[in-house]
């Protein structure tokens, strides 16, 4: 069946392609980090620069890197040579403030994150979990990488075999795990067996369930993550989210996708409500929810959103004719404007597919994207150049 529908693919391909690999609005410019090697930045909900340095990862051989590019003085910086890896997140590289940076790494037993210093060139902090998401110096909250192996591949590490069927099913003592910061103490927060006695169903106790996507808010008192689980060989999906107090569950359908936070009350994002999938705002305290129905008619694609000011960019995956599309939105004016679009080849798909990832740059003059239009992955920077204005 898979190579029936790869020739599918590749005569509809070859049916609706297009002349360009990529097409630009007249008013962006684009420029790509062309290294010897494959580039990319990870995941879409953190930006790569800060202060006219760009954080980025780079594949290797035998294994991969965490790079800095300075862009006042065009000079790279090597952080850190490491084994975690994947094409979505990388080594989950972020910033988490002009000196400071994280990435996951493994230590030969587990896997464990380590904050290094660019002023101080050296790792200042090394701590026994990995990070998802990070909350300032505070803290920062985790998952299980190995339980991610068995049912989402592309966001898991491979230093360590897959858990087994008696370790998978133990949902009380694995779920979403905070490390303090000051004092480097790891504990689990929520148990799986937690998120699943939050709006329980019958089908869970014949599923097999993950959490992943931990999106801390933006003043750190709460998070949204996905439950997802499978049922009878069927995906499901649940957006919940914890104020260190309760959990709530804000959609519940059979898909949820990506979402971001518009303030510290509304997450913004695609899925499905109400049988309907599509794009919605919803607020966490009053889960009342807003229907975006012209995006949605005009854009109705699965994406990853990222906000700044009153814009929101949203990618696509790739169509028939294997372009992906970059919008942005105005969630207030609701006035949408087509970016660019972007060729992905047929070679690279599921865990090796290039998503798009937009990001904004911190003062939203640019997105950062990765592609792979060229036949290499790159990270590349769109330069806005004023076309979203509030």
């Amino acid at each position: 069946m898979d190579i029936v529908k790869n020739i599918a693919r590749y005569l509809i391909y070859f049916i609706k392609r297009k002349k360009y690999k990529y097409k630009l609005d007249s008013n962006v410019t684009l420029e790509c980090f062309d290294c010897e090697h494959e580039t990319f930045f990870g995941y879409y909900d953190k930006s790569p620069e800060i202060n006219n340095k760009i954080l980025f990862h780079q594949k290797i051989d035998d294994g991969l890197e965490v790079k800095v590019f300075d862009i006042d003085n065009n000079k790279i910086f090597d952080i850190a040579k490491v084994g975690t890896f994947n094409w979505q997140m990388g080594a989950r590289a972020i910033w988490i403030d002009d000196d400071i940076i994280s990435y996951n790494d493994f230590d030969g037993v587990k896997y464990i994150c380590r904050w290094y210093s660019l002023s101080k060139n050296s790792i200042i902090r090394t701590f026994s979990y990995p990070l998802l998401d990070s909350f300032k110096k505070d803290y920062f909250l985790g998952v299980n990488f190995q339980r991610l192996r068995s049912y989402a591949k592309e966001y898991a590490y491979y230093c360590l075999p897959e858990l087994n069927e008696k370790e998978f099913n133990d949902y009380v003592s694995d779920g979403i795990w905070k490390v303090d910061v000051g004092s480097g103490n790891c504990s689990l927060l929520i148990s799986i067996n937690d998120v699943l006695n939050c709006k329980r169903s019958s089908s869970f106790d014949n599923s097999y369930h993950f959490l992943n996507h931990v999106m801390i808010s933006p003043s750190g008192k709460s998070f949204i993550f996905i439950h997802r689980y499978y049922y009878n060989g069927d995906r499901y999906d649940r957006l919940m989210y914890y104020d260190f107090k309760a959990l709530k569950c804000l959609f519940d359908g059979k898909m949820q996708s990506h979402f971001c936070w518009i303030d510290d009350t509304s997450v913004f994002g695609y899925g499905e409500y109400n049988n309907r999938l599509g794009f919605y705002t919803i607020n966490v305290d009053s889960l009342s929810v807003e229907f975006h129905d012209k995006l949605t008619i005009l854009h109705p694609k699965d994406g990853h959103p990222t906000k700044y000011g009153n814009w929101v960019v949203i990618d696509s995956y790739p169509d028939l004719s294997r372009m992906q599309s970059l919008i942005a939105y105005n969630i207030k004016t609701h006035d949408i404007i087509s970016i660019g679009e972007f060729f992905h080849d047929l070679r690279h798909k599921g865990c090796t597919r290039c998503d798009l990832h937009p990001r904004f740059s911190v003062d939203g003059k640019s997105i950062y994207i990765d592609s792979i239009f060229s036949g290499k992955r790159h990270l590349c920077r769109i330069k806005l150049n004023g076309l979203l204005s509030e």
